[in-house]
């Protein structure tokens, strides 16, 4: 069977488009957790409001921490 010219490209668009979406529902799934886990908090676990702020904070800063750890080893694999 011959390849064409067009099957990586349509391989790369599947994969791009299947990436995107993946954002996306990610995206949809933190905005939709956030404002609930900040009731949870308070309401089901007692927590109070500057335990929440801390937490909120603290998942934060892990984030940026994390990532900017995951950016620099990606960029030292190439």
């Amino acid at each position: 069977m011959q390849k064409t010219a067009t099957t990586p490209s349509k391989i790369l668009d599947l994969t791009a488009a299947a990436f995107l979406l993946v954002a996306f529902l990610t995206g949809i799934a933190g905005a939709l957790q956030t404002p609930t886990l900040s009731i949870f908090l308070a309401d089901e676990l007692k927590a109070r409001p500057i335990m929440v702020g801390f937490f909120f904070t603290g998942s934060a800063i892990m984030g940026i921490l994390v990532s900017q750890f995951l950016a620099r080893h990606s960029d030292k694999q190439g």
